[in-house]
């Protein structure tokens, strides 16, 4: 009787292990395809951020273009006025310069508009046929002037007609400030909602996270009870075993204690959820590993073809499926928290000597430039600037580490950096290399976030570093561009604000 149920106990072993395998798996896939879920919509979130600031600024583009438009039409009343009263010249100037800038800022007004038809086209018509009719106005007033003299200008004047078309322009712009207020309160609202529903998704994440730890522990746990019992049974079968067994019994001991440790740190630092999910990868991995030879050590007869191929297959698949999913989302969300912390970051504005701050960040990335054999020329004589220097030094240190990072393999690179004012509101830094260039097509794409473009695929990196410097720089009021050819370098043109002026 006793020989007999051993035996059928011992037939019995590659089901269990069959049962057990497929709860692991179905496990891991569980947890993988919860990461890709969460992954997929924080990637939606993002994109959906970035589409709601471009809308925001369009928003404020229209709003800006019709403040300009009246404050045109008011300069080009100022210079009739002021012809009228002084007779001079000199004084049709604001309304000469507002008449060359007019036409130009209502077309950029209408281009705007069609974006999104914010503006109706009826009221559209009426501002543009109040502006005619204003400019109409101001012309007969300089025409009677310069014919039949400023008395009976004055009278076109007194007449009001000028007043009452201003007023109704009036109305006509604060009816499209209105709306694109309007508009930017609806959208400032959503950006609200995004940032609140991403911080659910973390709070969820964890939690699902959390809950994939324990029911995998209770998993492996069950399947090292299972493992215990039938290594008593197989004892009684064979004593040659034993000592294979007991080496066995050990490695899943020690593979049990590594995971209890693994579950406390996931229960204590719930700070940093994906991180941890990582590492209990890692383990499983190098855990699985021993399995392996314990289990070609029991053979395939005794383990089973079921549990043979989910130990040599199907986990470690899972296991690299788990790590590359949660790879991406640690750097997503990385990425994410760098630009929100650098957003937050007060900024602290000094007199900064450009050259000394260049020659650091020249010197951080020394050994890149050995590496590449480039040289980095920075000219002998830069403006001083008045702005944030961490944030600076974030911008430059990116520019010179892009430009060394995309230099041509096989060709010196050369990478120069010159400054220069601009009017006296702006100074112009210009970062030019002799590197792989950028095509005109990706020559925006580059700012855009978790974007690269062309053979950029083959850097290290997350595809934030330029948009980075692009949102530093806003915050600093100055603003980023590329000049390039493909295949013939590029030049990354800085304007920075002169508040020192």
């Amino acid at each position: 009787m006793g020989p007999s149920w051993q035996s059928d106990r011992a037939l019995s072993m590659p089901l269990i292990h069959s049962i057990a395998g497929r709860k692991t798996i179905r496990s891991m896939i569980a947890g993988g395809a919860v990461l890709l879920v969460i992954v997929a919509v924080a990637f939606g979130l993002v994109e959906l951020t970035r589409h709601q600031a471009v809308q925001l600024r369009h928003v404020y583009d229209m709003r800006d273009s019709a403040l300009r438009i009246f404050s045109l039409l008011q300069d080009a009343e100022t210079g009739q006025r002021g012809f009228l009263l002084v007779g001079r010249t000199v004084y049709l100037d604001p309304y000469e310069n507002a008449l060359r800038d007019l036409e130009a800022e209502f077309e950029r007004f209408i281009r705007l508009n069609e974006a999104d038809r914010e503006i109706s086209d009826e009221d559209l018509r009426r501002l543009l046929e109040l502006k005619r009719d204003k400019l109409a106005e101001l012309g007969e007033t300089l025409e009677t002037i310069k014919g039949r003299g400023r008395d009976e200008a004055l009278d076109i004047v007194k007449s009001d007609r000028g007043i009452k078309i201003m007023n109704e322009i009036r109305a006509q712009i604060d009816k499209i400030v209105r709306v694109a207020d309007d508009k930017k309160s609806f959208l400032l609202l959503k950006q609200d909602e995004i940032a609140s529903t991403f911080r659910w998704i973390n709070i969820a994440a964890a939690g699902l996270i959390v809950l994939f730890a324990v029911i995998s522990i209770r998993i492996v746990n069950r399947h090292v009870r299972d493992i215990l019992d039938a290594r008593n049974e197989l004892d009684a079968l064979n004593h040659s075993l034993e000592q294979r067994i007991a080496d066995r019994t050990a490695e899943l001991s020690r593979a049990n204690d590594e995971i209890q440790r693994f579950t406390y740190v996931v229960t204590h630092d719930l700070r940093a959820p994906l991180v941890n999910i990582m590492g209990f990868a890692s383990e499983l991995g190098r855990d699985l590993a021993l399995v392996k030879i314990a289990a070609h050590k029991i053979g395939v007869d005794a383990l089973g073809e079921e549990a043979s191929a989910a130990i040599d297959r199907d986990m470690p698949e899972s296991i690299g499926f788990i790590q590359t999913s949660t790879t991406k989302m640690d750097r997503l969300i990385n990425a994410i928290l760098k630009l929100s912390r650098d957003g937050r970051r007060e900024l602290n504005f000094e007199r900064i000597d450009m050259r000394a701050l260049l020659e650091n960040a020249k010197a951080a990335l020394v050994r890149q430039i050995g590496e590449a054999n480039a040289e980095v020329e920075i000219a002998p004589s830069l403006p001083s600037v008045v702005s944030d220097r961490f944030s600076l030094e974030q911008v430059f240190t990116n520019l010179l580490d892009n430009a060394v990072k995309y230099l041509k393999p096989g060709l010196p690179g050369r990478i120069s950096v010159q400054g220069f004012y601009e009017g006296g509101d702006a100074i112009i830094f210009e970062v030019k290399d002799n590197g792989r260039g950028i095509a005109p097509h990706d020559q925006e794409r580059v700012f855009e976030m978790f974007r690269r473009s062309g053979a950029a695929q083959d850097r290290p990196g997350e595809g934030i570093g330029l948009a980075h410097v692009r949102h530093a720089l806003r915050r600093l009021g100055g603003e980023i561009s590329v000049v390039s050819e493909f295949g013939q370098g590029a030049t990354f043109r800085v304007r920075i604000p002169n508040k020192g002026t």
